[in-house]
C-alpha cells in the first residue's frame, strides 16, 4: 500500500486550528438515533498519524481521532473508512518535537484550495496533505458500538513509502477506554457490547511476530531501556521485547524474547524500581519485569493513567488524563485518590515529578501553564505560579521540572534557556546554558552544581546555572 504525497502550502496556525484542547475525541452524552464508531490507529516509531483527519464516505472529520483513538457518532448505515489525512506536514521535521510539525512547505503539484480569511477579503492558499489509505467497510446501527479494531501501520523495510497493514482485535482495551472517558454516554447505552467490523484480524499465535516488528520501529524512536543483562524496547499494542546479547559467537545478533503482556493497550510510561523495570499501561495496569518474570498489578480505579513515579521505599504515585492522583504507600496493595486538581477535559499534557515528600504536576507544552504541588501527607495541593517570561522557548518544547534543595528548575528540549525558582520565593528566573546545542542538564541534589555537555564539550556551574566553566580535558 503506497502512501500518497500531494504537495502544497499551509500556515502553522491554520493547521493547529484543527486541534482540540481535549486529548480524546468529542462525543455527545447521548447518541440519540445514531450509533458509535470506534477504533485505534498506531504507526510505531512515529506520532504523525495519531491526531490526523479521518475520511469516511468522502467526508473529512477533523477532531474524531485523538492520540490514536477514533470515536465518532454516525447515523445508521453502510460506511467506508477511506483514509487518514494530515495537512501541512513537512516530512523533514516530522520527528522534531521542538518546532511545530505543521510548517509551511512547498512542492510542485497536488493539493486543494482552502480559504484563508483576512478582514474584508477572502484569499486562497494551496494546502499540502498526505493520506494513508485504509478502505475499511463497516456498518453503523442505532444505539450500538461498532469497532474497526486497532490498525498498526508498519513501514516496509524495502520501501519506506509502502506499509504493511496489521489489524488487531482490541475490543477489551477499547471498552476500558470508552467506560473511562465517556461514563455518561456509556451508562446511558442499553447495548454496551462492541461489534467488531469484518476484517483480517491477526491471530493470537502471530501476535509475537507483530510485536517484534513494532519493537524494531520503536528502537529508532528512543523507546529503549538499557539494563544490566539486557536491553528492553517497548511500544503500544502491549509490546515489550527483551534483547539479550548472544555471546556464543562473535558479532551475533541479540537473542529476542517477546513478552506476553496480556494486553493490547498503550504503554504510557516506564520506571525503574531498584532492579525491577515497571511499565504503566493505558488500561490501568502496572507490568513488573524482574528476574525474567513478568507480573502485573491492576490499579483499582477506572482511569486512563499517563505517568507514574515511585517515592520512598514503597510509595507509588500515578496521574491520569484528568489530573487525578492515585497513591499507594505499600507497593500497590492499597490505594487512595486525590481529585482536587482534576481537569474539566482529559489531557495528555500532564507531567509529574515526585520527591520523597510530594509530587509536582505541570503541563509540558512549552513553558508550563500550570504547576501544582501535592504533599503526600497534606490534605490539599498548593498552586505554584508558573514562569511568566518565555524567552525563546518554543511552545512545542517539552519541559522537565527538577526539584532540588535550592529550588525548582525547568529545562526544555531543544532550548538553551531554562527556568529557576529559588526555594521560598515565587519569582522565576530565566537562565541559559553555555551554548545553543546542549544535552539535558544534570543537577546535583543541592541544586547549586549543574553539569551539561554542549557540542561534546563539558561545562560546570557552581551557582545554579548563572555562570558556566568549561571543564579541562574536553
Amino acid at each position: 500500500m503506497r502512501i500518497q504525497y500531494l504537495i502544497t502550502l499551509l500556515l502553522a496556525g491554520l493547521a493547529q486550528g484543527c486541534v482540540t484542547a481535549s486529548s480524546v475525541p468529542e462525543l455527545p452524552e447521548s447518541l440519540g438515533e445514531n450509533g458509535l464508531l470506534v477504533g485505534k490507529v498506531y504507526m510505531p516509531g512515529s506520532f504523525r498519524w495519531g491526531n490526523s483527519q479521518v475520511t469516511i464516505n468522502g467526508r473529512i472529520h477533523n477532531a474524531s481521532l485523538r492520540d490514536g483513538y477514533l470515536a465518532l457518532s454516525l447515523a445508521p448505515g453502510e460506511y467506508t473508512l477511506q483514509n487518514l489525512r494530515t495537512e501541512g506536514w513537512n516530512e523533514k521535521v516530522s520527528h522534531n518535537t521542538v518546532a511545530s510539525p505543521f510548517v509551511p512547505v512547498r512542492g510542485s503539484s497536488g493539493g486543494y484550495r482552502a480559504p484563508v480569511y483576512v478582514p474584508g477579503t477572502t484569499s486562497y492558499r494551496t494546502v499540502y496533505y498526505t493520506t494513508l489509505p485504509i478502505n475499511q467497510k463497516f456498518k453503523i446501527e442505532a444505539g450500538k458500538i461498532t469497532s474497526v479494531g486497532m490498525y498498526v501501520f508498519l513501514t516496509d523495510p524495502k520501501d519506506p513509502k509502502k506499509f504493511i497493514t496489521v489489524q488487531l482485535d482490541n475490543t477489551r482495551e477499547m471498552r476500558h477506554y470508552l467506560d473511562t472517558n465517556y461514563p455518561t454516554l456509556m451508562n446511558g447505552m442499553k447495548e454496551k457490547n462492541i461489534t467488531l467490523a469484518s476484517g483480517k484480524y491477526v491471530e493470537a499465535a502471530k501476535l509475537p511476530t507483530v510485536r517484534q516488528m513494532i519493537a524494531a520501529k520503536e528502537i529508532g524512536a528512543g523507546h529503549l531501556v538499557p539494563g544490566r543483562n539486557a536491553t528492553i524496547t517497548y511500544g503500544n499494542a502491549g509490546t515489550i521485547v527483551v534483547l539479550r546479547p548472544d555471546r556464543s559467537k562473535k558479532d551475533a545478533s541479540p537473542k529476542v524474547e517477546i513478552l506476553d503482556t496480556g494486553t493490547l493497550a498503550d504503554i504510557n510510561d516506564v520506571q525503574f524500581q531498584g532492579e525491577r523495570l515497571n511499565f504503566l499501561t493505558a488500561d490501568g495496569q502496572i507490568l513488573m519485569f524482574d528476574n525474567n518474570t513478568l507480573n502485573r498489578q491492576t490499579i483499582p480505579y477506572r482511569v486512563q493513567p499517563l505517568r507514574f513515579r515511585y517515592f520512598g521505599q514503597h510509595g507509588i504515585v500515578v496521574v491520569d488524563n484528568r489530573r487525578r492522583l492515585l497513591l499507594s504507600n505499600n507497593d500497590g496493595q492499597n490505594w487512595s485518590q486525590y481529585e482536587g486538581m482534576m481537569l474539566e477535559k482529559p489531557s495528555n499534557l500532564t507531567e509529574i515529578t515526585s520527591t520523597h515528600d510530594g509530587a509536582y504536576l505541570y503541563s509540558n507544552d512549552g513553558v508550563p501553564k500550570s504547576i501544582n504541588y501535592y504533599g503526600y501527607n497534606q490534605p490539599a495541593h498548593v498552586v505554584i505560579p508558573p514562569p511568566s517570561e518565555r524567552g525563546s522557548i518554543s511552545a512545542y518544547a517539552r519541559g522537565r521540572l527538577v526539584a532540588t534543595d535550592a529550588g525548582l528548575f525547568i529545562d526544555y528540549t531543544g532550548a538553551n534557556e531554562f527556568h529557576f525558582k529559588p526555594t521560598g520565593k515565587n519569582d522565576w528566573q530565566l537562565r541559559s546554558t553555555p551554548a545553543l546545542k546542549c544535552d539535558r542538564i544534570a543537577y546535583e541534589a543541592a541544586g547549586r552544581v549543574l553539569n551539561v555537555r554542549c557540542e561534546n564539550i563539558a561545562y560546570r556551574s557552581d551557582d545554579g546555572g548563572q555562570n558556566w566553566l568549561k571543564q579541562s580535558g574536553t
